[in-house]
């Protein structure tokens, strides 16, 4: 199995990058874990909100093929102890 973290947006936290290198050395010996940047949509102050949610989504759906399971992490979303997630 091969885990791969999308992420919208370059981060400019130093902390929120620190924690993301942290992380992905930890999965490394378990499992093959990859993270990938979305660049954001270039002129997105120019852009609706709706048209810059289309154009991150086709920019999104890039990275994604018909087998793929998908998992969004949202913090709105279900929340799963790390065994329910497993």
């Amino acid at each position: 199995m091969k885990v791969t973290l999308l992420l919208v947006g370059k981060t400019e936290e130093g902390f929120i990058k620190q924690g993301l290198e942290i992380y992905e050395n930890r999965l490394k010996h378990y499992i093959s874990f990859s993270s990938i940047i979305i660049t954001d949509v270039k002129n997105a102050g120019k852009i609706s909100p709706s048209d810059l949610k289309i154009k991150e989504g086709e920019l999104i759906l890039k990275h994604f093929t018909a087998s793929d399971f998908v998992v969004l992490l949202d913090d709105k979303g279900k929340q799963f102890s790390s065994i329910e997630f497993s």
